[in-house]
């Protein structure tokens, strides 16, 4: 498992355990990344973009939607 897998589930797991907070900082950094054509790093970041709009849809729905 690489770095980016491992933050995403990181970030799934601190939003189950009622620590938004720590989830919002770890989508917040992973969406900052730039995407540059590398699709191993495609599939965390679309999923942890999709926890950032369940948690906070007017915050994080248009970053996933760009």
């Amino acid at each position: 498992m690489d770095f980016m897998h491992l933050l995403t589930r990181l970030g799934y797991l601190f939003y189950l355990t009622d620590k938004p907070e720590l989830s919002d900082y770890l989508i917040d950094k992973t969406l900052a990344i730039q995407f540059e054509g590398d699709y191993r790093y495609w599939g965390p970041v679309q999923n942890i973009g999709l926890l950032g709009v369940h948690i906070d849809e007017p915050k994080y729905g248009k970053s996933v939607r760009d």
